[in-house]
């Protein structure tokens, strides 16, 4: 499947844009009529409610999706005829929503028979999922709706529970969760289709102002065998499916599940199943912070001047992307981001193509533009900055000094996820035959996986042209990647090697074995303070010992506590700040914070502290 067919969020097909200049005609996508009714269960708008709207702006810029582009160098190239110009394109969130936007989650649990194995002494997987489901429905929003699907190779209906607001029915949920026994074996498709069937079955008025999402828990091995027989792509497109992966489940099956409805894939360590609520954590804080929706991106190159311009290949991760050319050989990309988490900043690169500039000035060769939706049902379809952004030989907006760096990270970073997917997806078929054979073949192919991986990425990075990474920091992609050949080469490296493909491709969180491995650039502070109310829900996990609630924390624990202390700390002391030369100095604190904590745990952990 194309990444195009991929990811297809609902943009409808009436949008409002300022043309390059008054003569300039619209492509025919733009001039089509109404916006029309999602059957997708997000935001959708009626011909007359758009009309009215056609001229609503957002008053407050802080409260706008940012648009930057970034060029690598404020000159274009000025050599032959079909030279290159790699443009950053960012989308960056408001730091905070204005207004809570609802969400309908679709909790899907696996209650098959693996579920009752035990984890301590009386204490099994599945009390370990009720208690993280306990923190879920407690740090739901009261206007949220919530399902609870049960199911092993069916759905266990007199589990599970229709589609309902949260608000004073916290402990009908959590009675529902308890009253769970595991039996059975695992098929992913029923409890799939049927989640997907209660948020199509909405109201229209729901499908128009709430989210809809559905969320996987899962231990197992999908008994049908889901390589053979699929999940229809149409089911999974419609909603975010984030997939969560425990104990012995297959990796891959959950990457495919998530890659296909645009959601994320997180697993968690086997030492670490005690934190179960932290995955949970992560995605609720960003469902409890949505800011946007519908987000999409265009880049407008003209050809009927004699400086003509036009795109050839976006870079964008697992986001959708497609380029068009209209009858005019007007050339417009679009990139579908779908929602946008407050504080989430999506990069993006476009490789451009422009005729040679041996102008002494600056000469417009296209406008971009964003739009998005940022609250239910009363705001307008518009870009982020009241009109579209100009394109130029001159610097663009964001440019500041030398901007080589930051383009140039970004470019070996989709590389590095090119290469790194690309070799994700051969893995999976040598495991997939490897299995077939029994357990210690799976394991011997995960060793020759990471042998390989440890040659192929050498050779890799032997190929990288200096000039791309002159002066760039890529210490922490290459401790990500030695992680992943650690783990492979001892026989459990699949999921560490999904999660973070999951995570780089949606450039969203995920969780990589353990909070502490979740991704710096894309953390946000509403997901950072969800994952401080989680470890309330932690539960201690000692061999030999009995599972219950933790009243002493752990030396690890120990250490955890003292540097988010001192994070917080930090964010006192910035508190938050609005300047945008100051908001980067705190994003670049933060990421040291971050990097020196991951360090610091690490060597605890191979000291043997627990």
């Amino acid at each position: 499947m194309a990444a195009g067919d991929l990811c297809r969020l609902p943009f409808r097909n009436r949008r409002w844009v300022l043309p390059l200049a008054p003569a300039t005609p619209l492509p025919p996508s733009m001039k089509t009529s109404a916006i029309r009714p999602s059957t997708e269960g997000r935001y959708a708008r009626s011909s007359t409610t758009a009309r009215k709207m056609e001229k609503q702006v957002i008053s407050t810029a802080g409260n706008k999706v940012k648009l930057t582009t970034i060029s690598k160098s404020p000159k274009l190239p000025t050599g032959k005829q079909g030279d290159t110009l790699p443009l950053l394109v960012r989308v960056e969130a408001p730091r905070a929503a204005k207004k809570h936007i609802p969400v309908d989650l679709v909790a899907l649990l696996d209650v098959s028979g693996s579920m009752n194995t035990e984890v301590a002494p009386g204490t099994t997987r599945l009390d370990l999922v009720k208690k993280a489901m306990q923190f879920v429905i407690k740090h739901l929003h009261a206007d949220d709706g919530l399902a609870i699907l049960a199911f092993n190779e069916k759905i266990l209906t007199h589990y599970s529970t229709d589609l309902f607001r949260i608000s004073g029915q916290q402990m009908f949920a959590q009675n529902k969760v308890d009253k769970i026994v595991a039996k059975g074996d695992t098929n992913f498709s029923p409890g799939i289709e049927e989640a997907v069937k209660i948020l199509d079955e909405r109201s229209s008025s729901d499908k128009n102002s709430r989210v809809g999402v559905v969320m996987l828990v899962t231990d197992g091995v999908d008994s049908r065998k889901a390589a053979m027989y699929p999940i229809p792509p149409e089911i999974l497109k419609k909603y975010p499916v984030h997939t969560f992966g425990i104990c012995a489940h297959d990796p891959n099956v959950l990457l495919s599940i998530a890659q296909q409805s645009c959601g994320t894939y997180s697993f968690v360590d086997d030492d670490e199943l005690g934190s179960i609520a932290d995955p949970f954590a992560i995605l609720l804080g960003g469902l409890n912070s949505i800011v946007a929706v519908d987000v999409v991106v265009q880049l407008f190159c003209s050809f009927r001047t004699s400086f003509r311009s036009s795109v050839k290949l976006i870079s964008c991760g697992f986001q959708s992307s497609e380029i068009e050319v209209s009858a005019r050989d007007d050339n417009w990309s679009t990139i579908r981001i779908g929602m946008l988490y407050a504080g989430e900043v999506k990069n993006f690169i476009a490789h451009v193509v422009i005729d040679p500039d041996t102008s002494a000035g600056t000469r417009s060769w296209g406008r971009i533009y964003v739009y998005y939706k940022d609250a239910p049902v009363v705001s307008s379809l518009i870009d982020g900055d009241g009109n579209g952004r100009e394109l130029s030989t001159g610097k663009q907006a964001g440019d500041s000094g030398d901007n080589s760096s930051k383009v140039r990270g970004q470019v070996v970073q989709f590389n590095a996820l090119e290469f790194l997917s690309t070799l994700q997806e051969e893995f999976k078929k040598q495991m997939n035959t490897a299995g077939a054979k029994g357990a210690n073949e799976a394991r011997a192919a995960q060793i020759r996986a990471g042998n390989s991986l440890e040659k192929r990425w050498e050779e890799f990075v032997k190929t990288m042209d200096d000039d791309l990474t002159d002066g760039l920091d890529l210490d922490d992609l290459k401790t990500e990647v030695e992680e992943m050949v650690n783990r492979l080469k001892q026989g459990a490296g699949m999921a560490y090697m999904c999660s973070w493909v999951s995570s780089q491709q949606m450039q969203r969180a995920a969780t990589l074995g353990s909070a502490d491995a979740v991704g710096t650039q894309f953390f946000t502070s509403a997901r950072d303070a969800m994952l401080s109310k989680a470890k309330k829900y932690h539960v201690q996990l000692a061999p030999g010992g009995v599972g219950g609630s933790s009243t002493q924390p752990s030396k690890l624990e120990q250490r955890r506590e003292s540097w988010e202390k001192l994070m917080k700390q930090a964010e006192q002391m910035l508190n938050q700040p609005a300047d945008a030369a100051l908001a980067q100095t705190w994003n670049e604190l933060k990421a040291a914070i971050d990097k020196a904590k991951r360090s610091d745990l690490c060597e605890a952990m191979k000291r043997g502290e627990s």
